[in-house]
């Protein structure tokens, strides 16, 4: 089990919606975890789209938004992850959201835990200096 990590949007969504893994994104509350202030703004979307396909209640996504804002994960300003952010995003054309957490693992030195296939793989084929495990991984 990974002790501290930087976690990513697709895991905290693992936390309040029951689906494959979800046990394993359990176990990864018992790290120290630390996202960037981007989490709560990108899981908020993610539960508005569950909700709009049927796969949970509206009151499910609003009680699992206040438990991830509860949650002991410490938040880290994106505005001096910007800069590095945008070079990652060209470096390895891959969505600059995702690349604010990839940045957040560089500056503080911690692996990004994600279950974003794609972005695992492009992180570790094109990047260096920067430790990306799958859920798997990081809680084994």
């Amino acid at each position: 089990m990974i002790g501290a990590c930087i976690v990513d949007t697709c895991v905290a969504v693992k936390w309040i919606v029951l689906e494959a893994d979800a046990r394993l994104a359990a176990r990864l509350q018992a790290a120290e975890l630390h996202a960037p202030v981007l989490l709560h703004y990108e899981l908020a979307n993610a539960l508005r789209t569950r909700v709009r396909v049927g796969d949970i209640p509206a009151s499910a996504a609003q009680r699992g938004l206040d438990l991830v804002r509860n949650a002991p994960v410490a938040l880290e300003s994106t505005g001096t992850l910007l800069d590095a952010a945008l070079a990652l995003a060209l470096a390895i054309n891959h969505p600059l959201g995702d690349c604010v957490f990839l940045a957040l693992a560089r500056q503080r030195s911690l692996p990004l835990v994600t279950v974003d296939q794609t972005l695992l793989r492009k992180a570790r084929r094109d990047l260096s200096g920067i430790a990306v495990l799958s859920l798997a991984e990081a809680v084994a």
